[in-house]
Order: structure tokens, then C-alpha cells, then sequence
């Protein structure tokens, strides 16, 4: 963990992962919370804000919207400056965003980021980061740390581990994260939690997701729960998704918001299935050796998925996606310096 002095953060000590935990600052901290271009869902910031909040630094949530690309912009940081943000975290991003973390220390915005991707070219800012859990693990761990730090009694400690386990559990299982040591054991406390869970929000998204609502498995979230929260993202806006998390006592918004989900997913599956059988169609029963597919009309997020279909039908050994036009020619280019001796590569559409 990168740690900068004269920051409202202290450092904690942690096993596998960086920790850090705010001091109490002269003036009112206003911070924002930013989560990467939705995918996964919106559990990452949602958990983080609720374990601020409870120690009385209630923020602000971003979620963008996909057209707005992936990871911390400068225009964002921009924008957080201009409403007098005082403090930014980053959750499941930010770790390579040299750039904009660095504009937002010059607009006098201190920035602590929360990430498990790969390191790149890190910001040079207050990091945590770990590989072993996903975004909404490391935000748990995060919170266990501050809780710890200010003092909460074991009691208190264990209530909030066990309301940010479910989230975390979700979020582990639907980012594919492999569930070793302790995310395997953060993902069995959350799905626990999840079954006596009194969140109207969650709820109702068991109910509509799994074939046991009062016994939720990896499986009901995986194929369930998790493409219903992606469908917000991929098909509307993320704030779609958030809007369920936030329905924790009132059961007639969760109802509402959880049928949006459900619309939301089947005009996601429709859409890709439509997309995917014009592919199958376009290519025709002569498969060659390497493929690449030129969709113009495809849905930008529906493209990894349509994607994936494709690998599973044409084998693994195909490169095959859907791309739109301006990234066609260079990622042909790409894939074409990669390919195997004697592989050839067709263009359809």
C-alpha cells in the first residue's frame, strides 16, 4: 500500500491486503465514492458507503454509466471537484488511473483506492489492493478495518461483517473469483446471511432468482442473481441495480425494482440471442481456422457476451468477437500478430 504523508488517512496494519482507516479532519470531509463502468453490480460502492455512513461519514455514490467508459475519468474528476469533493475513493478501479488520480490531487482532492486488477502503472495515492477477493471483498475488508480501528466492540464489529458478507458473497461469486482462503470463507458467511436476510431489496431478488429463496447456493447467484444486477448495466443504467440495495425497508420499491431487473434481463437474453443466431447465420456451416466478427448494430455490452456464445459453439480455439467500427481494423491487426503459423482469418457481416 501506498502511503502519502500529511493525509486524512492512517495506515493499519493488514495480513494479505493494504488497510486504511480516516483521521478526523478540521472540516467536513465531502467525499465521493466511484465504481468502475458497472458489470457486476453496484455492491461494491453500496457496501462501502453503508460502512462510512455507520461511522458518520455519510457520501456520495457515482455509479457510470457505460457510454462513460471504464475506470476514474478526468472529466469525473472534474466534476467531483466542482461540487466541493474533498475525498474520492475508488472501488473495483483506479489502480492504473495515474492520470486522473493525479488531477484530483492537484484540484486538492485526496484519493484512496480499493482494487484487485492487475497493476499496470499504479497511482501514486493510498491504495488497497489485493488479487485474492473482488472489489466488494476488498471494501469488506476495508470496513472490518475501520470498524476495528474506531473502536467498535466485537458485537458491533461482527453485525457489520455480517451485513457486508452478503454483498461480498454476491459480488465473489458473479466476478468469478476463485473461492480460496479468505474469500472462500467471506463467500460462506454471505450466502448464510443472505438466507435469514431481512433486506426487502435482497429479498425479493432471491425470489425471482432462486429455485430455493430461503437457501440460496453459488448457483442461484451465479445464474440468477448476478445476470439480473449485469443486466442493468449492460442494458439501461447501473443506478437500476443500486436502487434494489437501497430498498432495504420498503418492500413495494424493492417489488418495482426488482421487476425492472427481470425486464431488464429478458430484453438482454433477447438481445443476445438475436445477435447470435444473425452471427451463426453469417457465418455459415464452412468454419475457418480463426474468426473475427464485425456487428455493427450489436450492443456495445452485449458484445463480451455474444462473445463468449461464440466461443462455446465455434471452440475455444477461435477468435471471435463482435466489434464495432472503429475498433475492428485494429483489433484484427492485433489478433492477426498473434495468431498461430498457417491460421487463416475471415471477415463477416
Amino acid at each position: 500500500m501506498e502511503r502519502s504523508s500529511g493525509s486524512v488517512f492512517d495506515s493499519v496494519d493488514g495480513e494479505s491486503h493494504g488497510t486504511c482507516t480516516p483521521r478526523c479532519p478540521g472540516r467536513r470531509t465531502h467525499y465521493h465514492l466511484w465504481r468502475l463502468r458497472l458489470r457486476w453490480g453496484p455492491w461494491s460502492p453500496y457496501l462501502t458507503q453503508r460502512a462510512l455512513s455507520a461511522l458518520g461519514a455519510p457520501g456520495r455514490t457515482f455509479l457510470p454509466h457505460r457510454d462513460e467508459g471504464y475506470g476514474l475519468s478526468s472529466s469525473a474528476v472534474h466534476r467531483f471537484s466542482c461540487s466541493g469533493t474533498d475525498l474520492l475513493l475508488t472501488v473495483d478501479n483506479g489502480i492504473n488511473a495515474r492520470a486522473a488520480v493525479g488531477l484530483a490531487q492537484r484540484l486538492g482532492i485526496e484519493v484512496v483506492v480499493i482494487d484487485h486488477h492487475r497493476i499496470q502503472e499504479q497511482a501514486e495515492t493510498t491504495a488497497v489492493w489485493s488479487d485474492a477477493f473482488c472489489g466488494a471483498g476488498l471494501a469488506a475488508m476495508f470496513a472490518w478495518a475501520l470498524a476495528l480501528k474506531a473502536g467498535w466492540n466485537d458485537t458491533k464489529v461482527e453485525r457489520m461483517l455480517s451485513g457486508c458478507s452478503q454483498y461480498a458473497a454476491i459480488a465473489s461469486i458473479a466476478d468469478c473469483v476463485p473461492l480460496l482462503d479468505g474469500t472462500r470463507t467471506l463467500t460462506r458467511l454471505g450466502l448464510a446471511e443472505l438466507s435469514r436476510s431481512r433486506h426487502r431489496g435482497l429479498q425479493e431478488l432471491l425470489k425471482a432468482s432462486c429455485t430455493d429463496p430461503p437457501r440460496p447456493d453459488s448457483r442461484d447467484v451465479a445464474f440468477g442473481v448476478a445476470p439480473r444486477i449485469n443486466a442493468a448495466g449492460r442494458m439501461a443504467h447501473p443506478d437500476e441495480a443500486l436502487v434494489v440495495f437501497e430498498a432495504a425497508l420498503d418492500e413495494e420499491v424493492a417489488r418495482k425494482s426488482v421487476d425492472r431487473l427481470n425486464h431488464l434481463n429478458l430484453e438482454r437474453r433477447r438481445t443476445v440471442k438475436l445477435h447470435f443466431e444473425e452471427i451463426v447465420e453469417s457465418v455459415g456451416a464452412n468454419i475457418p481456422a480463426g474468426l473475427v466478427i464485425y456487428c455493427e448494430k450489436s450492443p456495445k455490452d452485449c458484445r463480451p457476451l455474444g462473445e463468449q456464445m461464440c466461443r462455446e459453439i465455434f471452440g475455444s480455439q477461435h477468435c471471435a468477437r463482435p466489434v464495432d467500427n472503429s475498433r475492428s481494423s485494429s483489433w484484427i491487426r492485433k489478433k492477426r500478430r498473434r495468431r498461430r503459423p498457417n491460421r487463416k482469418f475471415a471477415a463477416t457481416g
